[in-house]
């Protein structure tokens, strides 16, 4: 799917935004491609919001509810992008983050060194998307935890297209800070050469506990 979008795109760069051709590419895309997407699971959806029901947020991270955008700030060092609190559209809470972007993007928050290296954590966030279209094969989104070193989740990139709201899980082990970091740790959400708008809502790093499901 990722090559058919990438196709599309540079159809789409190549005619005037309003034509008649553009809006046929669109209408092929919409009718033949976007129907071959992964449905958006929405059971997982309410699986994850009954198990988080009555249990504390012992996210690492700060304000990943998106009641404010506290904690949060938007780079666009090769791009353009906004980002804002939509009180219209949230899986969890009373609002979700809103981003509209075109190439690289990335909203990112400081962890302030709260990721333990060799403890284990769970990533898991709700996410929806609108029109998210590759501009070549390196579009994705995925999220980045900098400890000392990268990791990516999922890395090889995914959460393109067009979906209702998902959720998204992954396991690992925080990697072992360097003796002298060059950079403080983060958590980035990272747009990479793609356009379009997604919702982001309950982001969560939390550690998994002994015996923890």
């Amino acid at each position: 799917l990722a090559g058919y979008d990438a196709l599309f795109a540079r159809a789409l760069k190549k005619v005037p935004e309003d034509s008649l051709e553009a809006k046929r590419l669109k209408f092929f895309q919409r009718e033949f491609v976007d129907p071959l997407r992964p449905k958006a699971d929405l059971v997982s959806v309410e699986r994850e919001l009954k198990r988080r029901a009555g249990r504390p947020d012992r996210s690492v991270l700060d304000n990943g509810e998106f009641e404010s955008l506290d904690g949060w700030r938007l780079e666009t060092p090769h791009g353009t992008g906004t980002m804002e609190l939509d009180r219209t559209t949230f899986a969890s809470g009373a609002a979700a983050l809103k981003v509209v972007m075109s190439n690289h993007v990335s909203v990112v928050q400081a962890t302030h060194g709260k990721v333990v290296p060799g403890k284990r954590y769970r990533l898991s966030y709700f996410l929806k998307t609108q029109d998210m279209v590759p501009l070549n094969k390196g579009g994705q989104v995925y999220m980045e935890l900098f400890n000392g070193k990268w990791q990516f989740f999922p890395r090889g990139g995914s959460n393109l297209g067009t979906s209702d709201w998902f959720h998204r899980c992954y396991e690992f082990t925080a990697q072992d800070l360097p003796e002298e970091p060059a950079k403080e740790p983060i958590f980035r959400i990272f747009i990479s050469n793609c356009t379009g708008t997604f919702w982001i809502d309950g982001l969560r790093v939390e550690e998994i506990e002994d015996g923890a499901k």
